[in-house]
């Protein structure tokens, strides 16, 4: 039998995905990455109604693709929208708290695991590989779906972790991405994430870590401290802001002000002044007005983000202001275009301002590919040409020192500095 898997969301549903994917192999299945399949593994995600719609696209494509195969979905909107997924083709709904059970769906003798935990990776397509170190979130705010699917907040075992950035960084992985659903939240007893960084960081085999989205309120003195004090640790930090005005971060329940957000990038920047900062924010949300938008903005010049994830507010049927309607399409529209159009000025400014800088650069692109695509530890998007013959650039696990040479609105671009 051969499958395939297609996933839409976070990092950490990839993660989920590529465990999944990877006991498939193990027990014998072939993956297929084009054309049709016997199973189809389709892992949903619910954060927004694009979201929907493109998990249920997914399910009705690959049901047209084949329509005698065995279509399995699973996944965040499995857990709150069963019979649309069925009416678009499934055949079996596996919900996000029953994730699990995919592990004996081969085998219905098997005993499920029943434990979130029971996932584990050993390789990755991609040059950089995901681990999952937390789950769930205990925040409850008023956009967001993410408390109602995944439950509150789960913290994976520490030893369980450590031991899988080791053994994908003893794969080769030069840069590994820890991810949670509120990664900062992490806690085992009297452990805090700090802890947890300090341990891995003394990983002898590991290259780098970077850290996934993290909620402001987690970034404290000791996890700057660490990013300043070591090589390892990436100099990256993606904040989901949301909104710039307090009127709005008391809407979406929050429990932070503006001014937290303004000296919380002061601080970052006094302590690394190269910082990569990135940020989602919302657009249109329930009664914001031209007011309460332009603080966004002023926000988003603020933080310098090297890169923005600007999306517009869409209602949630199962949260505390689904009944809002939000700002009207075409206000909505326009905030969002002013919005990406600053975004695009700060990271340019914020990269501008790295040129002539060296960097570790860690390439995701096809090493046949002319130009070659990558990120820095700071999280800037890098192109490099690649020289034809060129033996350096060969090896996609491996860092490579690059410094920026000139920038525009879409790359930096980088020359590869010989050893």
């Amino acid at each position: 039998m051969n499958f395939k898997v297609l996933t839409v969301g976070c990092k950490v549903n990839q993660y989920e995905s590529q465990a999944v994917r990877e006991y498939f192999l193990s027990n014998g299945l072939v993956e297929v990455l084009t054309g049709p399949a016997d199973l189809y593994l389709i892992n949903t995600c619910t954060v927004t109604q694009q979201a929907d719609s493109k998990s249920l696209k997914l399910i009705r494509r690959s049901r047209k693709q084949n329509p005698k195969a065995r279509l399995v979905v699973t996944g965040c909107l499995a857990e709150t929208d069963r019979e649309k997924i069925k009416k678009a083709g499934a055949d079996l709904v596996i919900t996000q708290s029953k994730k699990p059970d995919l592990f004996s769906f081969l085998n219905p003798q098997k005993p499920s695991p029943n434990d979130i935990w029971s996932f584990r990776v050993k390789n990755f397509a991609r040059n950089r590989a995901f681990v999952k170190a937390q789950d769930g979130c205990n925040n409850f705010c008023s956009f967001c779906k993410v408390r109602i699917v995944r439950g509150g907040s789960k913290s994976r075992p520490l030893r369980e972790v450590l031991e899988e950035i080791e053994r994908l960084a003893d794969c080769g992985f030069r840069e590994i991405v820890l991810c949670g659903i509120n990664l900062g939240s992490w806690r085992i007893g009297k452990m805090s994430f700090a802890d947890l960084l300090e341990k891995a960081l003394q990983i002898k085999s590991l290259g780098r870590i970077r850290l996934s989205s993290m909620q402001p309120q987690y970034i404290d003195a000791r996890l700057l401290a660490l990013m300043a004090n070591s090589q390892k640790l990436c100099p990256h930090l993606h904040l989901p802001f949301q909104s710039g005005s307090d009127k709005i971060l008391k809407l979406m329940n929050k429990k932070v002000s503006s001014r937290f957000y303004f000296d919380l990038i002061s601080e970052i920047r006094k302590i690394l002044p190269d910082c990569g900062l990135s940020c989602d924010l919302m657009v249109g949300f329930g009664p914001e007005d031209a007011e309460d938008f332009r603080k966004t903005l002023r926000l988003l010049r603020e933080s310098q983000a090297v890169r923005s994830h600007i999306f517009t507010y869409s209602p949630r049927g199962t949260t505390d202001l689904a009944s809002l309607s939000g700002s009207g399409s075409a206000i909505l529209k326009k905030r969002a275009f002013q919005a990406s159009c600053v975004a695009k000025e700060v990271s340019f400014q914020f990269r501008k301002s790295q040129e002539n800088k060296i960097f570790k650069i860690v390439f995701d692109s096809n090493l046949n590919d002319p130009k070659m695509l990558g990120y820095s530890e700071s999280y800037i998007r890098v192109l490099v040409k690649a020289f034809k013959n060129e033996p350096l650039i060969r090896d996609p696990r491996r860092f490579y020192r690059a410094r920026i040479r000139s920038t525009d609105f879409n790359y930096s671009y980088a020359e590869i500095e010989k050893p």
